[in-house]
């Protein structure tokens, strides 16, 4: 299954309560860590499958304070398209994701089979941090954009982190509310070449839509560019249209 990834770590990179928490909800922790699994249906396979695997993984973990998203890719780009979604989860704790594993390695799991004869899925495990959190969206779907970032040359990631908050809180006192987070990678890859990802979580197209029109009349990426200029660059990002599989994070 994916967490295979967090006790061998050697899987490759390819690369929420709620989505806007992990990705960017008061009350919760700054940080969690979160496993994203680039996967690819195997020969047969197909959304259907997936979805009694979720109903699965929903029973394994029902008593787990974990969460869990599918991201299907919107705009991607130049993107290698060698995956056909992102698996995202996230533990509400460290402490938690380490009960959590150890059921499954207890064999407690039922969904393990069933996962890896539906999908193939390389993946990574993060450090989340909340820079703003989003609103819950009660039908559990969501726009969410994916930048990977550097550092300038001498530059820290707490550095970067601050610049970028700023940044977010400029957009809030201009009643921009959507959540943002900074994913930093810890496991599974080795080879990242980028320092974090920066994520945004949109409460749908429409407030994704919105957000784009406002930042072109406020010319909002010339303060982007205040902030941020020298510290840290991002590339273009990704957007993904995101569903909800389970949420017990705030239990």
């Amino acid at each position: 299954m994916k967490k295979i990834l967090l006790a061998a770590s050697t899987a490759t990179l390819i690369a929420f309560s709620g989505m806007p928490t992990v990705l960017a909800q008061e009350n919760q922790p700054t940080a969690r860590p979160l496993e994203m699994w680039a996967c690819s249906f195997n020969d047969g396979m197909d959304q259907d499958d997936m979805n009694d695997v979720y109903e699965e993984i929903d029973e394994d973990n029902g008593d787990a304070r974990y969460g869990a998203w599918q991201l299907n890719p919107y705009l991607i780009g130049n993107l290698p398209n060698e995956f056909d979604f992102l698996y995202v989860g996230s533990w509400q704790n460290g402490n938690v994701m380490g009960e959590d594993l150890t059921s499954m390695h207890a064999g407690a799991y039922e969904s393990n089979e069933s996962w890896n004869e539906t999908v193939t899925c390389p993946g990574l495990l993060f450090n989340s941090w909340t820079i703003h959190p989003g609103a819950v969206e009660e039908d559990g779907h969501y726009f969410v954009t994916l930048s990977d970032c550097t550092t300038a040359h001498g530059v820290s990631n707490g550095q970067a982190m601050n610049a970028i908050r700023r940044y977010s809180d400029y957009l809030v006192e201009n009643g921009q509310t959507e959540g943002r987070s900074i994913w930093f990678p810890r496991h599974g890859g080795g080879d990242a070449d980028f320092d974090f990802k920066l994520v945004t979580v949109y409460s749908g197209p429409q407030a994704w839509g919105d957000a784009w029109q406002w930042e072109v009349d406020n010319r909002a990426f010339q303060q982007r560019r205040n902030f941020m200029n020298g510290l840290v660059s991002c590339d273009e990002s990704r957007v993904y249209s995101t569903r909800t599989i389970m949420d017990n994070l705030a239990r």
